[in-house]
């Protein structure tokens, strides 16, 4: 009898303190939006609008491997650039799956000198356009400089011609897709640091071409190309 009450009380503490932190990311949230005058916060489903399918993609296969757009906590995306060991003045970070641009928008407000979005979704890029317009406007009369470029592209056709140090990753691809696109980064570059962002992120990338560099939270994880000096 007491087990099942200890039982019963520890089942409500601990929804009480989900709720709880749940509520408080989604104030976060929406406190960061408003301060910026950006929009970010609404889910979208991909296939409610048009998108740009590979000439070798199955519909069935691109709703097995695309995820639609849900934005990452803006504390989890502050927590994983800090913890990124670069120079974010020339730093280019390329965001796979940007979405309407949150993690683009983050990047140009701690300094990076370039960021990139690639976004399979027509309507999410022109989203994203906006707020990155807004932010280059400045933030408090801080300018803001870092140069966007924005790809309206299937994340399967990407060339990985550009010049990126960092990638970014909210779990916007998985299976076949989100492999190919991990064996296509080039192996000369130097310095090339993928933050992933996904349940258990720290078991989903370890392979023989990347390492684990840090687990920054249980849904935050940072590699490094295998060939890097460990900078731990």
């Amino acid at each position: 009898m007491i087990n099942r009450l200890i039982s019963a009380i520890y089942r409500r503490l601990n929804l009480y303190y989900s709720s709880t932190k749940l509520l408080a990311h989604d104030l976060n949230d929406l406190y960061y939006d408003l301060k910026y005058s950006i929009s970010t916060r609404e889910w979208e489903n991909l296939s409610d609008y048009p998108i740009i399918l590979n000439k070798d993609s199955l519909a069935d296969q691109f709703s097995k491997d695309f995820v639609d757009y849900v934005p990452s906590r803006y504390s989890y995306i502050f927590s994983a650039l800090d913890s990124i060991p670069v120079n974010p003045s020339s730093t280019t970070i390329l965001d796979v799956g940007s979405g309407k641009g949150r993690v683009l928008c983050c990047a140009l407000l701690k300094g990076y000198q370039k960021v990139i979005g690639i976004e399979i979704g027509n309507h999410l890029v022109d989203l994203s356009r906006n707020n990155l317009n807004q932010i280059k406007k400045g933030v408090f009369r801080r300018r803001v400089v870092g140069d966007v470029l924005l790809k309206n592209i299937n994340i399967e056709d990407y060339d990985h011609q550009d010049e990126y140090n960092v990638i970014f990753m909210y779990n916007p691809i998985r299976g076949d897709v989100l492999k190919k696109f991990l064996d296509k980064i080039p192996t000369g570059r130097k310095d090339i640091w993928i933050c992933y962002l996904r349940e258990k992120a720290d078991r989903k990338l370890n392979s023989s071409r990347f390492h684990l560099y840090k687990k920054v939270h249980p849904k935050i994880a940072i590699y490094r190309l295998n060939n890097l000096t460990d900078r731990t």
